[in-house]
């Protein structure tokens, strides 16, 4: 149970941190 949740916040965490690259990078070429 706990190591079920403890895997789906690492996989909120990982679909996070790709909508922010992403995200930066729209930015970084808007601004160059």
């Amino acid at each position: 149970m706990i190591f079920e949740i403890k895997q789906t916040e690492k996989s909120y965490r990982l679909i996070q941190f790709k909508l922010f690259t992403i995200l930066f990078l729209k930015v970084l070429s808007a601004f160059s």
